[in-house]
């Protein structure tokens, strides 16, 4: 056998001879400190319970109400700080499912955020409808008054022609 393959194969069979080791066998120096994400557990699910408040509040404040590029500019402001927090949500349960599948809190943990998240989408879903529902000079003056945000609202604009009305 040749040199080169001989010695992926010698690799491949010490691969195969590994034990692969539960995140708790791990010396801690070694694994991710997610305790930058949230503190610990209790923190996380307070955090999807001020989410949850989070989108209920911004859905009473906004939805029906996107009249305007001032609105539009405030509710997309609210929107970010909602996505982010649902990215901070997210890395902190899918992390420790990616480091260890067969951890059953864990995956608990991660499944019951995305039974969270699934009602959070769909409440959030009205603001691109809205925003496309208004005049495009609406939108542009949107994107005018806040230029953080004109790649987001240009991306919609795309969508505007193929869009039906309200």
């Amino acid at each position: 056998m040749a040199g080169p393959l001989k010695g992926r194969l010698r690799q491949l069979e010490n691969q195969a001879n590994t034990k692969i080791l539960s995140r708790g066998q791990v010396q801690g120096e070694l694994t991710w400190d997610l305790t930058h994400i949230y503190e610990n557990d209790a923190a996380y699910f307070k955090a999807i319970g001020e989410l949850e408040t989070a989108v209920a509040e911004f859905t009473d404040r906004f939805e029906g109400r996107l009249d305007g590029a001032e609105t539009i500019v405030a509710a997309l402001k609210d929107y970010e700080g909602i996505l982010i927090r649902i990215d901070r949500l997210s890395h902190y349960g899918e992390l420790y499912v990616a480091v260890d599948r067969t951890d059953p809190v864990y995956l608990k943990n991660y499944l019951n955020l995305q039974s969270h998240l699934a009602p959070i989408h769909g409440a959030l879903a009205f603001l691109q409808n809205e925003i496309l529902s208004q005049d495009t000079g609406v939108i542009q003056a949107a994107v005018d008054q806040a230029a953080g945000y004109a790649p987001f609202l240009k991306d919609l604009l795309r969508y505007k022609p193929h869009t039906l009305s309200h």
